[in-house]
């Protein structure tokens, strides 16, 4: 099985793809940098490879090159989006 998780930034999708690397023989590749498409690999185990949705590497160019059996679209659901796109009042609290 080969699997690849396409999700947004806060969506949830890297704690999707670790549960899912919890089977034994397992290969995770877990948040690819959003400056690589996921990688050609030749490996007989079970892989999960999560990826960033960017426009440097659309979904199609993901699936070419890691060629999945299945695959998994995580999205943030409209409050979490709407809630992240706030004010943030980190940058004034010291510590």
């Amino acid at each position: 099985m080969r699997l690849l998780v396409y999700g947004m930034q806060s969506s949830g999708a890297t704690a999707f793809t670790l549960f899912l690397a919890q089977r034994p023989d397992c290969l995770a590749l877990v948040d690819i940098p959003n400056n690589f498409a996921a990688p050609r690999l030749d490996t007989p185990v079970d892989t999960v490879a999560k990826v960033v949705v960017t426009t440097a590497y659309p979904l199609p160019v993901h699936m070419e090159r890691f060629r999945p059996t299945g695959s998994s679209c995580c999205c943030a659901t409209p409050a979490t989006t709407t809630s992240a796109c706030g004010p943030r009042t980190t940058g004034t609290i010291p510590g």
